[in-house]
């Protein structure tokens, strides 16, 4: 995708001024430059596909109409140009079209943001009635949110007052989290993701993470309730 759009600057570039230029290659390789690093130093590289498809999507739609104003009489009949407008305009429009669905669809499904989310001026998410769950369950200070993410961590921690966990793409990485165990008596609330909700046997393998001698229930489809015991020393 980075050789398409540079493809296709390259192509414009004498019909475009000098200050087009300088924007359009700003905005074109520093960010990324940024996320390269941020991946190298971090190990994972997932931050860089959203950027393409969602955060820079209107800059890419913005890009390809300058791209097909200046493109008329160099190569509107060829069939790079066909597909460079492929690239830069059709999908810019159909990846915003699927996060406007995705958000259409979530606000039917998703319940009303919880109490301490309403008090942190934060709006709903896909873990809100279970975190009002917990709120209304949880009697001590000790007991834990795990959040078993199917994508990344995002901001679930800030929205409960509890001790919180956070596992990102936890279908993957579950069999790497360390068998959880306690020193005093406390609950650990295990919060699924609704992808993952479905799935039995990634359930069974949040329960054996902790020791048999745990008791776990589950308060609704996305919250498993697991009471520990305090490790005999």
């Amino acid at each position: 995708f980075t050789l398409v759009i540079f493809a296709a600057l390259w192509l414009i570039k004498d019909h475009l001024s000098r200050k087009e230029k300088i924007l359009y290659n700003t905005l074109f390789i520093v960010p990324f430059l940024g996320f390269a690093l941020v991946s190298y130093l971090h190990g994972y590289n997932y931050l860089i596909y959203p950027s393409y498809t969602n955060e820079f999507a209107i800059v890419f739609l913005i890009f390809g109409l300058s791209y097909f104003s200046h493109s008329n009489k160099i190569i509107k009949r060829q069939l790079i140009g066909n597909l460079l407008m492929i690239f830069l305009i059709a999908l810019p429009i159909i990846s915003s079209s699927k996060v406007f669905c995705r958000t259409l669809k979530d606000s039917f499904v998703h319940s009303l943001p919880s109490q301490y989310e309403r008090q942190q001026n934060l709006g709903r998410s896909k873990f809100s009635k279970s975190l009002q769950l917990i709120s209304y369950d949880s009697n001590s200070s000790l007991d834990i949110c795990l959040f078993l993410c199917a994508g990344d961590q995002a901001d679930h921690s800030l929205r409960t007052p509890l001790r919180s966990l956070s596992l990102h793409f936890a279908k993957g990485n579950l069999i790497r989290f360390p068998t959880l165990n306690s020193s005093s008596p406390l609950n650990v609330y295990c919060l699924i993701d609704p992808v993952l909700a479905g799935d039995s046997s990634f359930f069974q393998s949040v329960v054996d993470k902790f020791p048999l001698s745990a008791k776990s229930s589950r308060l609704d489809a996305l919250t498993l309730k697991v009471e520990l015991n305090a490790i005999n020393r």
